[in-house]
């Protein structure tokens, strides 16, 4: 796993400008306020998961993969090896980015409550980890362009399904009172602790799913 982890951030190098234009992006949105300061963090971390399906772009371009195939290494250690190096990927960018917005606005002299916004930041991390988990099949079985079709289609089937019980309520008026008094006696702490208990399902199931998909794949 160790060479399959130099060998992708090696291939970084190659996007040398992108970074560039990453970086200067970032900076204009946080010195300008175009962006709020978790939107910031959002944006960072999710482009990250981007940059991860682009290494498994290269694996793949003129039968790489079958090459890599060829090395000490396995399919099950490549699978391990893209899910380790995604998670390092999304915690250096959330990191970075939420030191250096932590420190702009503490510079500016606004009032920042650090806990409140650690733990906010923290669910942005999850909730992209967790996005991460998603993606990450979808990747191994489509490519990059079906990919991409095929979370596109995910989402708006969990858009429809959502119009579909919006509308179900609304027709039967079902009394949701209770429920959303339920829902807002949440605390972020609790969120927090749901939202990884979360991650782990989705991570233990996106992985065997990954697995099973990359045993298959012909090569």
């Amino acid at each position: 796993m160790k060479g399959l982890l130099i060998k992708d951030f090696q291939l970084l190098k190659n996007q040398k400008s992108f970074f560039v234009v990453f970086i200067a992006m970032a900076v204009i949105f946080l010195v300008t306020d175009m962006m709020s300061q978790d939107f910031l963090v959002s944006y960072v971390s999710f482009l990250s998961i981007v940059i991860m399906m682009s290494s498994m772009t290269y694996d793949e371009f003129n039968n790489g993969l079958s090459y890599l195939m060829t090395l000490p290494t396995t399919r099950k250690k490549y699978v391990q090896e893209k899910y380790v190096f995604g998670f390092i990927l999304l915690v250096i960018a959330w990191i970075s980015t939420f030191l250096a917005t932590t420190a702009f606005y503490l510079g500016k002299g606004e009032l920042i409550l650090l806990s409140d916004w650690l733990i906010t930041c923290f669910m942005i991390l999850l909730c992209a980890v967790i996005m991460m988990q998603c993606v990450l099949p979808l990747q191994l079985k489509f490519g990059q362009n079906k990919g991409n079709i095929a979370m596109a289609l995910i989402v708006g089937v969990a858009f429809a399904i959502g119009f579909v019980v919006i509308s179900i309520v609304k027709l039967f008026d079902i009394d949701l009172t209770y429920l959303m008094y339920m829902i807002s006696q949440i605390d972020l702490v609790q969120m927090v602790a749901i939202m990884i208990g979360l991650a782990i399902i989705v991570g233990f199931i996106s992985y065997r799913i990954s697995l099973k998909i990359m045993y298959k794949k012909e090569l």
